[in-house]
């Protein structure tokens, strides 16, 4: 596999990142943390190398982390404790599972392949998955990463040349 390109992105305003990149994206304003930094994340990627080298069907999206979405199922979680106040968060629950941000990335820039986010202990842990999807021969490029909230996220797109 060969990197097309990389980028790191601290966990540190987002919404100052999100305006320096001139992308009008009103999702962004509904996204949770998560979602937030792997999308800001992909799409600093994708200012990088151009969204020309993406093939739609043969792209895929593979990325990780070690707590997934644990800040909002914990957000969520605490909707439900007050049983006199019982009423869990529609506009939380969405992000409870971790592969919405790749879905996110997906929709907004029309790619069909896969996508899927494991968590995982570490960030070695996710080039063999990375290794073993490439190696299908189904995909070109995978725009690959660690995202952690509260941390920061490293992507790269790798394609199979």
């Amino acid at each position: 596999m060969k990197i097309i390109g990389e980028v790191i992105l601290e966990d540190k305003d987002l919404m100052q990142e999100y305006k320096e990149l001139g992308i009008d994206y009103p999702k962004f304003y509904k996204m949770d943390g998560l979602s937030r930094l792997g999308w800001l994340a992909t799409e600093k990627l994708l200012q990088q190398v151009g969204t020309e080298v993406l093939d739609s069907e043969r792209t895929c999206i593979i990325m990780a982390s070690k707590n997934a979405c644990l800040h909002n199922n914990r957000a969520f979680e605490a909707t439900m404790k007050d049983h006199n106040n019982y009423f869990p968060s529609p506009a939380l629950f969405v992000y409870t599972v971790p592969n919405i941000v790749t879905g996110e990335i997906a929709i907004e820039h029309k790619l069909y392949g896969e996508t899927a986010f494991y968590e995982l202990n570490n960030e070695d842990e996710l080039e063999p998955i990375v290794k073993a999807t490439m190696a299908t021969g189904r995909f070109k490029n995978a725009i690959v990463g660690w995202v952690e909230e509260g941390s920061g996220a490293k992507l790269r797109l790798v394609n199979d040349n």
